[in-house]
């Protein structure tokens, strides 16, 4: 606690907010539960928040920090189709995973990722970078096992 008060005190304006968000997120990692993540779903996490350059941690809630939202909801979505498209897994099984009420957000997040690389050829190349990229790691899964 003393370390948080000594970053707030060190912190101004707008850079408080983001410390804030910070805060925040941090804390709700330490309450997420402790269950471990499958493989590919990790995996798919990782290379979307990578792709989109914000904390695979994010993926797991909205909201979080103003100033990455598009970024965020586009990594979430990006994640969503490639456990959809490499991973095989059921739009509810992906909801489970993101901690959503209703698999059609999934729907939504597929699709709006598959319109998107209709409409922007570089968001597509980068798309079929994420997938390559995720059937990599899933084959050196299977692989290894």
């Amino acid at each position: 606690m003393e370390l948080i008060q000594h970053l707030v005190s060190r912190t101004r304006g707008s850079d408080l907010h983001a410390l804030a968000t910070d805060i925040q997120e941090a804390m709700l990692l330490e309450s997420l539960p402790t269950t471990r993540i499958s493989d590919p779903v990790r995996v798919a996490f990782e290379i979307a928040a990578e792709e989109m350059r914000v904390p695979s941690t994010s993926l797991y809630r909205r909201g979080l920090r103003r100033e990455r939202d598009q970024r965020v909801r586009v990594a979430r979505q990006l994640a969503m189709y490639l456990l959809w498209h490499v991973a095989k897994l059921s739009t509810i099984k992906i909801a489970q995973e993101f901690g959503l009420k209703d698999h059609t957000t999934v729907l939504y997040g597929r699709d709006a990722t598959e319109r998107r690389m209709i409409a922007e050829p570089g968001f597509a190349a980068r798309v079929r970078d994420c997938v390559a990229r995720c059937a990599a790691a899933r084959d050196q899964e299977r692989r290894a096992s």
